[in-house]
């Protein structure tokens, strides 16, 4: 196990993180940081490159054809060939996995931070892993999810 000291460094270097990155310097602010994450998050601006893409008749195109309509010198390009192969994979849901993980995350660091108890932890987290399970098949589609979230960083701008 880890000394006194290790836990309180863990944490402070946790609370800074949570601060820093998410907004959270305390129980007050968890709540609501979640709320937004899994009501907005990195799908609010995914769903609207999707509909972009739908507005220019793009979706019922392969990704290589739907992206010749694209020049790969506009920066929007990895977006939207990102967001693509993702809308063709998942559909509208082709985020939730990167948002409900990242609202998973956050709860088990303020649990670690000390902002919620346990039961606290796990009576928010419970819808959320519900909903992972009804959004993927398996865990390798859940994985792969993510993967395709990951790789597409572009898609990630700050939206809380």
């Amino acid at each position: 196990g880890l000394s006194d000291q290790e836990k309180e460094s863990s944490q402070d270097r946790i609370k800074l993180t949570l601060s820093e990155g998410w907004g959270i310097n305390g129980r007050d602010d968890v709540t609501e940081v979640i709320n937004k994450l899994l009501t907005k998050g990195h799908r609010e601006t995914y769903l609207k490159t999707v509909k972009k893409l739908e507005k220019k008749g793009l979706l019922e195109l392969s990704t290589e054809e739907a992206m010749t309509n694209f020049s790969e010198d506009d920066e929007e390009f990895a977006r939207y060939q990102d967001a693509h192969e993702m809308y063709t994979q998942y559909g509208e849901h082709g985020m939730d996995g990167w948002d409900y993980s990242r609202a998973l995350q956050v709860l088990g660091d303020c649990y670690l931070a000390d902002y919620i108890n346990l039961e606290e932890c796990l009576d928010l987290s419970l819808p959320i892993a519900k909903k992972l399970q009804s959004a993927f098949t398996s865990w390798e589609d859940w994985q792969t999810a993510i993967y395709m979230d990951m790789r597409s960083g572009r898609m990630k701008q700050r939206t809380m």
